[in-house]
């Protein structure tokens, strides 16, 4: 998991063309080719386990930081999202 976060800070993740190029791309594509080659789903599962507990925590801090409950934190983000995605500016 720390291989994972340490290459999605890397800034070439931020400016990859395609997912596969960034680093954190690779790391995924990794994992899912050796389970692959294993007919299993062991890496992939303990990387999305590993995130999802990763943002959780994150999610936690920031709502604490920021003196909202995770609900309105979480909220406050995809708002800014559908803002995003629309066209429009996130605040």
């Amino acid at each position: 998991m720390g291989e994972l976060i340490r290459a999605s800070v890397d800034p070439a993740s931020q400016v990859a063309r395609c997912p596969v190029d960034s680093p954190a791309g690779r790391v995924v594509s990794a994992a899912v080719r050796a389970d692959a080659d294993e007919n299993g789903t062991d890496r992939i599962f303990l990387l999305a386990t590993g995130a999802a507990s990763s943002a959780t925590g994150l999610t936690l801090a920031l709502a604490d930081e920021s003196e909202q409950t995770a609900d309105e934190l979480l909220h406050a983000i995809e708002e800014a999202a559908r803002k995003q995605d629309s066209g429009g500016r996130a605040a």
